[in-house]
């Protein structure tokens, strides 16, 4: 077959993969967004044989080289919003177990796909007990509770307040 006679049955293949999307799938945002992949993968159907015409070198791996760079700055918003939810997990879980308006922060290393809790931070300035809570040893009870939730040692359990 001649490069003509390909690049038409590839822009031919191409219509038809498209036609059949859009008969199959059921409309909704999905279907719009494959419905513009699909006029998107048609486009460099079409457009890839110019270079040759144009007498240029033209491949799509040098416009994507280098060029795509995961932005740090997601991984940190995602890093703090995980942080934020072990911190108000902590906090339900004592008040779950008598001990109301804690404050709980964990200081780690969130930059790895593994969580790492250095220090558990517990502030118990506003502390209200239950009543079934009120003659133990709250510092105690806080500090394994908290042991137990998070896997971390005695000693990386701050209580201030």
């Amino acid at each position: 077959m001649s490069e003509i006679s390909l690049y038409l049955l590839s822009i031919v293949g191409v219509s038809v993969v498209s036609v059949l999307f859009d008969i199959i799938l059921v409309e909704g945002k999905l279907s719009k967004y494959i419905k513009s992949i699909m006029g998107i993968v048609l486009v460099f159907v079409m457009v890839c044989p110019l270079p040759k015409l144009l007498k240029t070198d033209f491949s799509v791996s040098n416009i994507l080289d280098d060029s795509i760079n995961f932005n740090s700055g997601y991984k940190d918003v995602f890093s703090n919003q995980q942080k934020k939810i072990i911190e108000s997990s902590l906090e339900k879980k004592l008040l779950e177990n008598g001990f109301m308006n804690t404050h709980v922060e964990i200081w780690g290393d969130f930059s790895d796909d593994e969580l790492k809790i250095n220090y558990v931070f517990v502030d118990l300035q506003n502390l209200v007990l239950s009543h079934e809570k009120e003659h133990i040893n709250k510092y105690e009870a806080i500090k394994t509770l908290l042991m137990e939730q998070t896997g971390v040692d005695e000693g990386q359990v701050i209580i201030s307040g």
